[in-house]
């Protein structure tokens, strides 16, 4: 009996300390409840209001666009939804870590408050390179807009170049914010390009060098003939009807002849003019 007695009292001291650490400790779980509660709403409402705001931005965007004619020119639809779940994140942790400094758990409020220490430099370095992507996308749109006169291949070449070369410097700034080593990155894409337009230049010199031959050829054959000589060029005989930059153009029985101008070095020209004349 006295063991009985013994363990029952011991059972509801436990029972009474428990209740009154629970009576001391509720006001503050209710507390951290009502906080998530209405961190909860108000990020859920915050993400929402930044998902409308962006749908409007790019209604203006494409009224502006259409003005100009500009067709293609919207804010990606991911861009919102990105911004909503940042705001509903950054929004919900402040509440947690408020939360968890209420309930007193030290570790916890600790960790967080370092994690929001750091949202800042972490926010400002991906707004920037979300702008990257939207200036990116918009820049593309309007230099392929705004060169009417080239060709299509041209305009669209171009707009890929100034996309890239937005949306590349928006992430190595918006990286380096954020307070990421990029240095061995710089490098590597420093030594991709160099090695891109070192090819480029290699290819455009290949495949030019019959232009800068006929141009070179071309300056020799203005200083010797006259547009109106007689000339033979291969089987072509012929009035000199113009000298270009790369070709000389006859008027033969056949019909108009362009012939490239490096025939000037490579093939044997007959004056035909200065035979008619000392006959």
């Amino acid at each position: 009996m006295d063991m009985y007695t013994s363990w029952t009292a011991a059972l509801n001291g436990t029972f009474n300390l428990i209740m009154e650490r629970l009576a001391q400790h509720l006001p503050n779980i209710l507390g951290a409840i009502l906080l998530l509660l209405v961190g909860w709403l108000l990020a859920k409402a915050l993400r929402i209001l930044a998902i409308r705001f962006t749908r409007f931005i790019d209604k203006i965007v494409l009224n502006y666009s259409s003005k100009k004619g500009i067709k293609r020119t919207r804010l990606p639809i991911i861009s919102g939804k990105v911004i909503g779940e940042v705001i509903y994140w950054v929004v919900l942790l402040v509440f947690i870590t408020t939360a968890t400094h209420v309930l007193d758990l030290k570790i916890f409020t600790d960790w967080l408050s370092r994690v929001i220490a750091y949202l800042p430099t972490l926010l400002a370095g991906g707004l920037i390179i979300l702008a990257g992507v939207l200036v990116s996308s918009i820049a593309r749109d309007l230099v392929v807009a705004t060169l009417p006169h080239a060709e299509r291949e041209q305009r669209v070449l171009f707009g890929r170049i100034v996309y890239a070369v937005i949306l590349f410097t928006a992430v190595v700034i918006g990286v380096d914010q954020i307070g990421i080593n990029i240095n061995f990155l710089i490098i590597l894409l420093s030594i991709i390009i160099g090695t891109f337009m070192t090819g480029l230049a290699i290819a455009v010199g290949l495949g030019s060098k019959n232009v800068v031959h006929n141009m070179i050829s071309a300056h020799h054959l203005k200083r010797q003939y006259r547009i109106g000589d007689q000339v033979k060029v291969w089987d072509y005989t012929g009035k000199i009807l113009e000298l270009t930059t790369t070709t000389i153009i006859l008027d033969t029985a056949d019909g108009i002849v362009t012939v490239p101008a490096k025939v000037y070095s490579e093939n044997p020209i007959i004056k035909l003019s200065d035979i008619i004349e000392d006959e």
